[in-house]
């Protein structure tokens, strides 16, 4: 079996993590398969019973997988969501990432510069970047960190604007942990400021036509009033 160089596939971290474990527990076969499992079951003597080797074996297993596992990020441990041995990770991960071909990793990068916010919420939006940017990394084709903030703040809607402008401003630009922190707290207070203007249900044309006419009224109230009065001095005058 090829092994998957580290280089193109894993972290230093991860390379470290792995090399420790199979130095340190000599468990380097479990994963090339030259530790072959025995069998489940053994017959002495027309008595079929467990085969303690197995679950020696099968214990040594689930240790490994758990901590190859726990070294893989959460958008890569998807791909792996078949594999029930360690050297099912180790196989699926040798044959996803050994030899990655240039459109596939044009395709991610694409894929970066193309990821917009849109109708999604601010979580899914940058949970996509990070998923594609890990995949960059694995393919031995990560991305500059400030290429990264570039495409997460491109692909933001005009409501995050004040932070965009206030990060462009910024000599180092964050860590995408403290941008998405960030952005959640300015969508709660645009999600709990108040509506300081209570808008009218006509539109600006049909205002002014009522307040011409609510005008023409009270004119015409105030000119009656004013001829009544008048008449009534007559009257009187007449009367005289």
């Amino acid at each position: 079996m090829t092994k998957p160089t580290m280089q193109a596939m894993i972290s230093a971290d991860m390379k470290r993590h792995i090399n420790a474990l199979l130095d340190g527990y000599e468990l380097a076969g479990y994963l090339d398969c030259s530790t072959a499992p025995p069998p489940a079951m053994i017959t002495t003597n027309n008595i079929t019973t467990a085969n303690p080797d197995f679950a020696f074996w099968k214990r040594q297993d689930k240790l490994l997988y758990s901590a190859v596992i726990g070294t893989i990020t959460a958008s890569v441990q998807s791909l792996l969501s078949r594999a029930d041995t360690s050297a099912e990770i180790w196989s699926t991960l040798a044959s996803t990432y050994s030899q990655p071909s240039r459109g596939h990793i044009r395709i991610l990068k694409l894929q970066v510069e193309q990821w917009t916010k849109g109708s999604r919420t601010i979580d899914e939006y940058i949970q996509g970047h990070i998923t594609r940017l890990d995949q960059l990394a694995a393919l031995g084709k990560p991305l500059e960190h400030d290429k990264q903030i570039e495409a997460i703040l491109k692909g933001l809607s005009e409501e995050y604007k004040p932070i965009v402008d206030q990060i462009a401003c910024r000599d180092t630009p964050p860590m995408i942990p403290d941008l998405h922190e960030r952005f959640r707290n300015h969508k709660v207070r645009l999600l709990s400021a108040p509506n300081m203007a209570t808008p009218s249900p006509f539109p600006a044309s049909a205002n002014a036509v009522q307040h011409h006419n609510n005008n023409h009224r009270y004119n015409n109230s105030n000119n009656n009033n004013n001829y009544d009065r008048r008449y009534n001095n007559n009257d009187n005058n007449n009367s005289n």
